[in-house]
């Protein structure tokens, strides 16, 4: 009786298992090696083969291994495949001492049985081991939603793994501080599973990786590492407010996030597609204001541009730069002014050049009379003749004669349909006074604009 020493187990991956022994005392013919693909069965029923499973694969399932004697050996005959559905049976020579299993699949679990033969006479007493293969990796790793503090993160279960349990995940601060290890339990129902991470640093740089867990009673396997790398967002600017504004710039100002430091920058950049205009800034982190200046002289009078700042940070550790979510805003320049106040050539009658900003909705006139306790009259002018750069405009009533009257006329951008507020240009100014040979130009030195 041939009697084996010790278990024949060497290692186990994701198609393979690698099986050792020490040869028994005494003569025998060959060995015959048994794989038996194994799954549980319902509760109280031992385990058995599954008909339903394919065979094993049936060329080779076996390489040729090394003999006892250390020479590369390829004796004994390899018989017939299978017994039934599930198993494979193959007599392998004498002088083997270690074979590699290979056809299996990753995740499930296999009886291997290796007993000697001796002409039609089997020993009574086989090794016999119950391996579990090594699961394979998950694949597809994303990471989305990504915020200041959380992220979720996708992947896909390899496929067939019936003895898939769980997956170990860990992830590692870029910089090394902080790194935390989770267990999740693998969704049957899908092969898409995902992974909620909260309460993390923001501005930080992850190292992410999983791995597949197989289980089976006492028995674990472990894929390899899949691994991904992503950052947390820093906190967004907030509060962003109009400071001032000319007619070709405008100061801004808005709150920091509590975290800024010199060391990081705010980028800034300026939009106005309609008259194809665009520029980027960068300044320091610790900053909270900034003039968007030298716009275009009279092409970028009342316009609309679009703002968007956001906080840019080089993690701890880290070669890459992220961005907050944008802080975005809209503000609107003052028109230029008209020009050139003269009097009409009508009775009654001014003029003045139009604003050169193309956009001015219409025209306010306010006319004020010198004399003590008289109230500002208001005017709309509308600009109707677009081919005359010239805006003439007749009093509806005769002015008081010997009178000095102030006039102040304004270039007015009305975009209150868009949410902006109505912007007036600086005011043309000039006195007019009504003479006995009509409307004429005050000659003293302008006193204050009327109210």
């Amino acid at each position: 009786m041939n009697i084996f020493r010790g278990g024949i187990l060497k290692t186990a991956n994701t198609n393979e298992v690698e099986i050792a022994w020490e040869p028994p005392k005494g003569d025998f013919t060959k060995y015959v090696l048994t794989v038996e693909n194994l799954v549980p069965g319902p509760k109280g029923v031992p385990r058995a083969i599954i008909p339903s499973l394919p065979p094993l694969p049936q060329v080779p399932l076996y390489t040729s291994q090394m003999s006892n004697s250390g020479s590369n050996q390829n004796i004994g005959s390899f018989g017939d495949l299978s017994d039934g559905p599930g198993m494979t049976r193959r007599d392998i020579s004498s002088k083997v001492t270690n074979f590699v299993v290979h056809g299996l699949s990753p995740g499930e679990i296999y009886s291997v049985q290796l007993l000697t033969k001796t002409g039609d006479k089997e020993t009574r007493q086989p090794i016999k081991e119950v391996v579990l293969t090594k699961a394979e990796k998950v694949s597809s790793v994303t990471v989305t939603e990504i915020g200041t503090d959380r992220c979720l993160v996708k992947w896909l279960a390899p496929e067939g793994h019936s003895k898939i349990k769980a997956f170990n995940i860990n992830w590692t601060t870029k910089d090394g501080k902080d790194s935390q290890e989770f267990a999740t339990k693998a969704q049957s129902d899908s092969l898409v599973n995902t992974f909620q991470m909260e309460d993390i640093p923001s501005a930080t740089e992850f190292s992410f990786s999983i791995t597949t867990v197989c289980v089976f009673d006492k028995m674990k396997t472990v894929s390899d590492e899949e691994k991904v790398e992503f950052i947390t967002l820093p906190h967004p600017p907030r509060n962003l407010e109009l400071e001032n504004r000319l007619t070709n710039s405008f100061q801004v100002k808005w709150d920091g996030s509590g975290e800024t430091v010199a060391s990081h920058k705010y980028r800034l950049s300026i939009n106005n597609e309609n008259i194809n205009y665009t520029n980027t800034y960068e300044i320091n982190g610790d900053r909270r204001l900034f003039n968007f200046s030298k716009l275009p002289d009279i092409l970028g009078t009342g316009e609309i541009y679009s703002i968007r700042i956001v906080y840019v940070v080089q993690p701890l550790g880290s070669e890459k730069e992220v961005e907050s979510e944008p802080l975005v805003g809209a503000f609107l320049t003052k028109p230029l002014p008209a020009t050139n106040f003269s009097i009409g050539e009508e009775e009654n009658s001014i003029s003045f050049q139009k604003s050169a900003t193309t956009s001015v909705s219409y025209y306010k006139l306010r006319c004020k009379s010198a004399e003590e306790g008289s109230k500002s009259d208001e005017y709309l002018i509308h600009n109707n003749n677009t081919d005359d750069n010239n805006i003439h405009f007749k009093f509806p009533q005769n002015l008081n004669s010997g009178v000095h009257y102030k006039v102040n006329i304004y270039a007015v951008v009305d975009k209150k349909d868009e949410d902006f507020e109505v912007l007036e240009s600086k005011e043309l100014h000039e006195k007019i006074i009504q003479t006995e040979t009509g409307l004429a130009v005050f000659t003293e030195e302008a006193v204050e604009p009327a109210e």
